[in-house]
């Protein structure tokens, strides 16, 4: 079980810094032992609040992870295209609709994940999570029907593991 923590311990570690490194831009030493050492405090922070299990690090979605993200983006750069269609367009043609999605996800991570992929897609934000649906208002229809047909909803599964 130690093993385990600690394996999680250096993931989030490892993952820490190189968000530092990206984000900062900059690679001289003073900044370099400054991300390093802020790291190294937040990591151990989490593990003293415990927050490093399999919900806080979940290393175990790494594998679906890499193939959902891919698939993720093409849906948000789709939806940023149907969006800018609709705002461009002189008659703005909105149809706004607001319902429940069906919700498949085992852990409260894949939830998690569903509800954040919806609001990430551009015309879609998640209202309200409850454990197997998820409230949804949509800019159109269709987007909410899309939603109703549960491909993102399947993929989420399949990332967690399930389906």
């Amino acid at each position: 079980m130690k093993e385990l923590v600690l394996g999680r311990l250096i993931v989030l570690l490892v993952l820490l810094a190189a968000m530092w490194l990206v984000v900062s831009g900059h690679f001289d030493p003073f900044l370099l032992i400054s991300g390093a050492v802020a790291s190294g405090l937040v990591a151990v922070i989490a593990w003293r609040m415990g927050a490093v299990d399999e919900e806080g690090v979940p290393v175990q979605l790494a594998a679906g992870l890499v193939r959902y993200l891919p698939w993720l983006a093409w849906q948000v750069a789709v939806s940023n295209v149907r969006v800018a269609a609709v705002i461009l367009s002189p008659a703005m043609k909105l149809d706004p609709a607001s319902g429940w999605v069906e919700a498949h996800q085992k852990t409260a991570v894949g939830l998690v994940a569903f509800a954040n992929s919806i609001t990430l897609t551009p015309g879609t934000v998640s209202l309200s999570v409850e454990t197997d649906r998820i409230h949804v208002h949509a800019l159109s229809r269709q987007g909410l029907e899309d939603l109703g047909r549960g491909e993102m909803d399947r993929r989420v599964a399949a990332m967690e593991g399930h389906r």
